[in-house]
């Protein structure tokens, strides 16, 4: 049985309390770890690692989101006020309509979107190192129990609460869960725990979901799943990330869009106040609520309320492509960033090389060939508990390759100071046939700072003085030039009665020698970094390594290498120098992790979209920094925890691949915003003017929500549609510069062409519809018109006014149905390039629904609010199509036009 939050927390106090000992001896656990039954019954008793998934309540708060978005709000404020003023039950089914549909929609998109998500990111598995029956294996981390004896190590995602029972320099970031940004020194001494005291505060205990960032430490479990101090923040922890790129993009766009109705629609208000105050045939009030409900009709159709569902739509399309090629994505708002990344900061090695590091040379400080150098280093790295990369597993290698085995194992295993980022080295002292020795490996730089003299030629102690180290750096960057990498040995005795060693002992070291690595370059790489920047993708390489080796390998797969920034260059600059060099430098070297930070920070201040590429725990704060973090699925856990997306192959070709599959998301939204915006634009220009000509209103309210909501369900295949290889091939961008400029020019497109159906309407059509309205002695329905009375205030004109909106009614499908077909593509639609075969059955669907609607009487008369419906003469449908020929001909004009003086149309 699971415990509660109260008692698993009172557990971990009474776990900080203990000695190491006690602890073990409390849940029945011993170093050597669980058996296979004792597992059983613990996870028994104490329950499964699985926190329940996200906050409480999430799908109800899903649903809540999926209603939450600005235009369903204004929708729904407009229903309830509409009932308030006018209780009208057909209104209320039309608005309550739209506003489930797109909830709904949208709603079931997320969800579908989130358990896509999470079934794809349960492919890319966590682990931990645990012991059991004395044997350490890796499991995922949802099998650990209580009383599990974890090993961590840098890089570690912790699984769950513990307690230390053996640290060795073990540090952790809890930020996930204090928002304190450094790293936390822990230990395994029991602390005291006042009552006022949080557990988050004992340097004893490590929690779940925090992160080893450096050491290493052995730990026995005693919270699991919900009972974890995480599992009870879960709530609190779902706060929002900073907006991106994406975010103040879509959010400009609907900024956008807000203002054009707030402008427009008090402008309607006002022409339908000011006619009203003319009209002697109705009371002011009526005129007033007529005004009311015909504005917020137009606010209703200049709504995008089916933005979110759309976008949506296309999320969950575009992160199942993705993942057919080998991207796997975490967080699905991250794929329109891929799509919009115009600079990706990527790492060197294992990303431009095949990280397939091997031993090249090894040699003294005068250059020759040094088997005592190629011992130390072995010995050194078989020695380290933590932090071990590539070159230490290559040294454990070529020590069983060249069988040092035998002669590496005298040396005893003592203490280990491990690698970290800031002193980029790492040393182990171990006790051997010369007694104690402290051996320590690392960059260069770094090893020359600590070692005061060095072995000479004859095998004696020399002092190191300048001259000697320029010998040694010009050394170096021989090697350096030819792509190699250089790592230096120093070793001095040790103090047999020391027990602790620290970073402090890294001091008065004799420089043993060099040891020279080879990584080649990918074959692939030139060519991927060519296919990125066709694609409007910059690369800029962040690495670790010094500037020689980094320019070697940049040169050779054609990255500009002109200026090189440093490590130390970058400390000293202010944010806003860096902000001017990383436009004109590609390649930065001698980084540590805050350094990656700052460039990308300075890239995304200057505008850019970054994406930022790394596997390490030394990549997690540059990752955090980008619009969009990658990682790798054999990437650390850290490093796979902060990304956003996550490739199962290091290739950047599938980042190529990837970037082009968020363009496309880009693409399929804003053909929907640029359509509704565009023709609702131009339609509510041609309310206006009709409110001005007629004096009665040209669309009725529940006409203008009815079309809505037609035209809207045709656009839902919109995800479905087809993207030309044009539009992805540059990075693409929420724009409302470039929405705005095909607003005013296309838009009114659809103004010329009601100006000329109304025309039709009224000196052709209606002349030929004969009335005998009560009191007035007009002969046909053109006089009623052009008589200026308000025909829809008087009930036996009232038919006259339905005729009209009704021909306008189908006259708005055949144009604008087509609009989708028009805005998708710089070229002439159906001719030169053809949509989705669902777009156009769903087009047609809508067109047929449209023109029939005004001849299903029943429905009609509860639509238009009329019983005495005037039929539509069949031959006036002739105009149709001939109106919307017009349309789709002056539309390719206006965006031939465009494509001429603006050089964009479609996207």
């Amino acid at each position: 049985m699971v415990e509660g939050q109260a008692a698993s927390t009172d557990r971990l106090r009474r776990a900080a309390g203990e000695t190491a000992e006690e602890v073990l001896r409390e849940y029945g656990s011993h170093t050597d770890g669980l058996s296979a039954e004792e597992t059983t019954v613990s996870r028994v008793k104490y329950g499964n690692n699985v926190l329940s998934a996200g906050p409480r309540f999430q799908n109800l708060r899903r649903l809540v989101h999926a209603f939450s978005n600005v235009f369903i709000l204004v929708l729904a404020a407009i229903d309830v006020l509409w009932m308030v003023i006018d209780p009208d039950i057909i209104y209320f089914i039309i608005l309550t309509s739209l506003i489930i549909i797109s909830g709904v929609v949208t709603f079931v998109q997320e969800y579908r979107n989130n358990r896509a998500a999470d079934a794809l990111i349960s492919m890319v598995t966590t682990e931990i190192t645990v012991r059991r029956d004395g044997i350490e294996t890796d499991v995922e981390s949802r099998e650990i129990v209580v009383g599990d004896i974890i090993v961590l190590d840098t890089g570690d995602i912790i699984p769950a609460d513990a307690r230390i029972i053996d640290s060795n320099h073990l540090k952790v970031d809890q930020s996930v869960l204090t928002g304190e940004a450094d790293s936390q020194t822990k230990s395994s001494d029991p602390v005291s725990l006042g009552e006022e005291d949080s557990v988050l505060g004992c340097n004893n205990l490590a929690f779940s979901g925090t992160a080893v960032v450096g050491g290493s430490a052995e730990a026995m479990v005693v919270a699991v799943g919900n009972d974890t101090v995480l599992g009870a923040m879960t709530d609190r922890l779902s706060a929002k990330k900073p907006p991106t790129t994406y975010d103040e993009g879509s959010k400009a766009i609907v900024n956008l869009l807000l203002k054009i109705m707030l402008y427009m629609v008090p402008a309607v208000f006002a022409i339908m106040m000011i006619r009203g105050y003319f009209n002697t045939e109705t009371e002011l009030t009526d005129d007033l609520i007529d005004a009311v409900k015909y504005s917020v009709s137009l606010a209703i159709g200049l709504m995008p309320e089916m933005l979110p569902t759309i976008v949506s739509a296309n999320l969950a399309k575009g992160s199942i492509e993705m993942a057919r090629k080998k991207v796997i994505v975490k967080d699905v708002t991250a794929i329109q960033n891929f799509g919009a990344m115009d600079v990706l900061c990527s790492d060197k090695t294992g990303t431009l090389t095949q990280n397939s590091i091997s031993l090249h040379f090894c040699s003294d400080p005068g250059g020759r060939a040094s088997e005592r150098v190629r011992l130390l280093a072995c010995i050194n790295s078989h020695n380290l508990m933590s932090a071990t990369n590539q070159i230490d597993w290559t040294l454990d290698e070529t020590a069983e390759e060249e069988y040092l085995t035998e002669e590496r194992d005298e040396y005893a295993y003592v203490a280990d100071v491990p690698f970290d980022f800031n002193r980029r080295r790492a040393t182990a002292v171990v006790d051997g046939p010369e007694g104690r020795i402290v051996i320590s490996k690392g960059a260069m730089p770094e090893i020359l700072s600590i070692s005061t003299r060095y072995k000479d030629e004859n095998g004696g102690i020399s002092p190191l003085d300048d001259r000697k180290k320029n010998e040694i750096v010009d050394s170096i960057r021989d090697y350096s030039a030819r792509g190699m990498r250089v790592l230096g040995v120093a070793s001095r005795p040790g103090d047999p009665a020391k027990k602790d060693f620290t970073a402090d002992d890294e001091k008065d070291l004799i420089l043993e020698g060099l040891i020279v690595f080879t990584d080649p370059i990918k074959p692939s790489a030139k060519e991927a970094i060519g296919k990125l920047r066709e694609g409007g993708i910059d690369v800029k390489v962040l690495s670790g390594d010094n500037e020689f080796v980094s320019k070697y390998v940049c040169d050779q797969i054609g990255i500009p290498t002109g200026k090189i920034l440093v490590g130390p260059q970058i400390a000293s600059m202010s944010d806003e120098e860096l902000r001017k060099e990383v436009e004109e430098c590609c390649v930065f070297a001698r980084l540590n992790p805050n350094d990656k930070g700052r460039i990308v920070t300075a890239l995304g201040d200057n505008g850019h979209t970054v994406g930022a590429i790394g596997d390490g725990i030394n990549d997690v704060i540059a990752m955090n920094a980008a619009d969009v973090g990658i990682s790798v699925d054999t990437g650390t856990d850290i490093a796979k925890e902060a990304a956003d997306m996550i490739l199962l192959e290091k290739d950047l070709n599938i980042l190529r691949t990837g970037a082009i599959e968020g363009r496309k998301v880009y693409v399929n939204s804003i053909k929907y915003v640029k359509m509704i915006a565009s023709i609702n634009f131009g339609y509510m220009i041609s309310l206006i003017i009709g409110t001005i000509l007629f004096n009665f209103e040209p669309m009725g309210a529940a006409m203008i929500l009815v079309f809505n909501l037609i035209n809207d369900i045709a656009c839902l295949f919109i995800c479905m549609d087809k993207v030309e290889d044009k539009f992805v091939e540059r990075p693409r961008k929420w724009d409302p510069e470039n929405l705005w400029n095909v607003m005013y020019r296309y838009g009114p497109m659809c103004v010329v062409t009601d100006l000329l159906s109304w025309t039709f309407f009224v000196f052709v059509v209606m002349p030929a519809v004969g009335i005998s309205p009560d009191g007035y002695d007009f002969t046909n329905a053109s006089e009623a018109v052009l008589s200026g009375k308000p025909l829809d205030s008087i009930d036996s004109l009232l038919p006259v006014a339905v005729l009209f909106q009704s021909m306008w009614f189908i006259e708005q499908f055949w144009m604008q149905v087509w609009a989708i077909h028009i805005v998708r593509t710089d070229s002439l639609p159906f001719f030169q390039t053809c949509s989705a075969k669902i777009l156009i059955v769903t087009t047609i669907a809508a067109l047929a629904v449209g023109t029939s609607l005004p001849f299903i009487t029943p429905l009609w008369e509860a639509i238009s609010g009329c019983t005495d419906l005037l039929s539509i003469p069949l031959w006036a449908l002739l105009w149709m199509p001939f109106i919307g020929a017009v349309y789709f001909t002056g539309a390719h004009l206006i965006k031939r036009h465009m494509l001429k003086t603006k050089g964009y149309f479609a996207c």
